[in-house]
């Protein structure tokens, strides 16, 4: 990976953004999380755009605790504060309520980078957690002894346990549950890549790829393949699970022959997601509200999301949709 992570500070910032568009009364709200289309942080409820930061970055997880909403991301600091060897810097932070609180110092790195910056938080007791390569707790780094290869892609709570998954200095795939680490597979001996973890009714589902780098969604350590029904086609990373009692939504790039095709798999069955005459599309976020299924992506002609597999096209002000959660 092509950045460092220095060590951290923590504080608050409040830019003026105060939440808008709530509902107050019991109907459920509509949130999603992302990229204006010049390039802001933004939360859209209920469509209303509430821009989170004045410099350009990304939101990219929505999480609900009691009335608080938090939304997880980072900026990029303007060119002139580029270091001597020309590294772009960015801050990982998290809003809650609209008010910015940054995790760590500056991340630098090289251009295209921040497509690898993906933060996410989990809550448990009041207690706040953050991963974005590193794993944090309430603004304080944990050690998981990453050094060399080691990286926390995601953060996930079920109870009052807490999880990160990632690899660790060795470079092999793992997760963390309560600070212990634990193997993906036991004796691992190929490599494996995760990516995204969920736990539900106590079983825990890790997505990623496989050391043949096919899409995979392992149970408690059992792997089970995303396979596609398109010939010709191979599904990469699963990168976004979801979990609803028993059913367990996995999202993975689809490379089919001639384009890149978005689709979700439930309980390891298929389900293509229409394009509608664009090109190619990509899902980056799944939640399921009662019986409703909702994706959120992007595809050729910009931010979408779709509902039941019905796509809605979401406009000119949009730039690019990361996360997507109704409550």
């Amino acid at each position: 990976l092509s950045f460092a992570f220095l060590s951290m500070i923590g504080c608050k910032k409040d830019i003026g953004t105060f939440l808008q568009g709530r509902n107050n009364n019991n109907s459920p709200n509509f949130y999603l999380a992302g990229a204006t289309s010049n390039g802001n942080p933004c939360l859209w409820i209920n469509g209303t755009e509430n821009i989170l930061s004045n410099s350009k970055g990304n939101a990219n997880q929505i999480l609900i605790n009691g009335n608080d909403i938090y939304v997880t991301g980072y900026y990029v600091l303007p060119g002139n504060n580029l270091n001597p060897g020309g590294f772009i810097p960015i801050q990982c932070v998290y809003w809650k309520n609209g008010v910015e609180n940054k995790v760590g110092k500056l991340i630098y790195g090289h251009g295209g980078f921040q497509s690898e910056i993906q933060p996410t938080i989990s809550i448990v007791n009041n207690n706040i957690f953050y991963a974005n390569g590193n794993a944090w707790e309430n603004g304080a780094q944990l050690n998981f002894n990453l050094a060399n290869m080691g990286f926390v892609q995601q953060t996930a709570s079920y109870g009052s346990n807490i999880y990160f998954v990632g690899t660790d200095s060795s470079g092999k795939a793992v997760y963390w549950e309560n600070g212990l680490e634990h193997d993906i597979i036991p004796n691992e001996t190929k490599s494996i890549t995760a990516y995204s973890l969920v736990v539900s009714s106590n079983n825990v589902y890790i997505g990623g790829e496989d050391s043949n780098q096919i899409a995979t969604v392992w149970t408690n350590g059992i792997p089970e393949n995303l396979h596609s029904s398109i010939p010709g086609s191979y599904d990469v990373f699963a990168n976004s699970l979801f979990a609803n009692g028993t059913d367990i939504y996995a999202l993975a790039q689809l490379a089919a022959p001639t384009s890149d095709i978005p689709a979700f798999w439930k309980n390891g069955i298929e389900n293509d997601l229409p394009l509608n005459g664009d090109s190619y599309g990509y899902a980056n976020s799944v939640f399921v509200n009662g019986s409703d299924i909702y994706v959120c992506g992007n595809t050729g002609s910009g931010a979408v999301y779709w509902k039941n597999e019905i796509e809605t096209k979401l406009g000119s002000d949009y730039g690019s949709v990361s996360s997507i959660l109704i409550k």
